[in-house]
């Protein structure tokens, strides 16, 4: 780990110490997860692996299931990152899915949807994950300048470039 990097690790453990500390469990888990998330996708498995534990103890023990979706998402990216089996990590995004349903979390729907369209593309399922993704980008109708929206979008237009051609 480079200088920056364990200066960076340091500080979001302190973030989250202090935060806990404070009582703001809320944001504790938001850091938690955020850092999880960062934290695999620059190759710190074992300090992603760390805050994911931290957020899901979180979830759990406070009862912060509003949190649910984004603790599957970012559990599948985390075992992404782990080169796990896709078939893990798609279970792991269609809970994310199921749990944003369950509470008509639209914008947790349409980040674990992006997630997974993601991933059924990566294995060739281009129709699949046309299917999934299409109808929750499509029930949104403001603040489509939003990254996760442009990000839905672009994707959406690439799958229905790959199904046609």
């Amino acid at each position: 780990m480079r200088g920056g990097d364990a200066t960076a690790v340091a500080g979001i453990r302190v973030g989250i110490d202090q935060l806990r500390e404070l009582n703001w469990n809320y944001w504790a888990t938001r850091l938690c997860l955020l850092a999880a998330e960062e934290g695999a996708g620059r190759g710190y498995m074992a300090e992603a692996r760390d805050w994911l534990k931290q957020a899901r103890i979180l979830v759990e023990s406070l009862g912060q299931g509003f949190c649910a979706p984004e603790l599957h998402r970012v559990t599948a990216v985390v075992l992404g990152a782990e080169n796990a089996a896709t078939t893990q990590v798609g279970a792991s995004l269609w809970r994310a899915i199921e749990a944003a349903r369950e509470q008509s979390a639209r914008w947790a729907e349409l980040r674990c949807s992006t997630s997974l369209a993601r991933l059924l593309r990566d294995q060739g399922k281009v129709c699949e994950a046309l299917a999934l993704l299409s109808p929750v980008l499509a029930s949104f109708a403001e603040g489509m300048d939003l990254s996760d929206l442009v990000a839905a979008a672009q994707l959406v237009n690439s799958l229905r470039s790959a199904a046609s051609g």
